[in-house]
């Protein structure tokens, strides 16, 4: 392995995400009638975003194999490089037919989620949070609980919001007038 983790992760920030950001800022700004280079860094974009949905499997599934981490940098190289092309390669071979096959599905599914998200009411983010907030007590309550040997008396639960509301004097943001 010549690249390990912590290294690669490093190389992908500068070259997959720094040295791309400064070119799309680039093309941006050109005031040439030629909008070939903002096409190159569009479809780069594209191309990368999709590469780091598919990089959270990869990294649970085969970042034991050897030399994993040196062929993502080297392919994240090859997506951006003038001469190479990757992405452009991958976007107009595979990626866009994808697409425009399953515009209709995807544009479908987007608007449903959209939907469902702007129908959210403060009562399902109130119970989403006192729901985090319980399952975060009680997975420090049971580190905490393993750490010391005292036995505690038996005493009767009181609800975790409540309890860390009446320790701290927290009022939630929904509450306050």
């Amino acid at each position: 392995m010549i690249v390990g983790a912590l290294s690669s992760s490093l190389l992908l920030q500068l070259f997959g995400f720094a040295r791309p950001a400064y070119c799309t800022f680039k093309a941006l700004r050109s005031t040439s009638a030629d909008k070939s280079e903002t096409e190159v860094w569009l479809t780069y974009w594209s191309v990368f975003a999709l590469f780091n949905v598919a990089a959270l499997v990869m990294d649970i599934l085969i970042s034991w194999a050897p030399l994993y981490y040196d062929f993502k940098v080297l392919f994240v190289l090859w997506l951006q490089l003038p001469y190479t092309q990757g992405a452009a390669v991958l976007y107009r071979g595979y990626i866009q037919p994808w697409l425009v096959k399953h515009q209709g599905q995807i544009d479908g599914a987007v608007a449903k989620a959209f939907s469902k998200a702007n129908d959210l009411s403060l009562a399902d983010v109130q119970a989403l949070a006192e729901l985090l907030m319980s399952k975060t007590l009680e997975l420090v309550g049971q580190q905490s609980s393993a750490k010391t040997t005292k036995v505690r008396a038996q005493s009767p639960r009181v609800a975790p919001l409540a309890l860390l509301r009446e320790k701290a004097s927290i009022v939630p943001f929904y509450a306050r007038v």
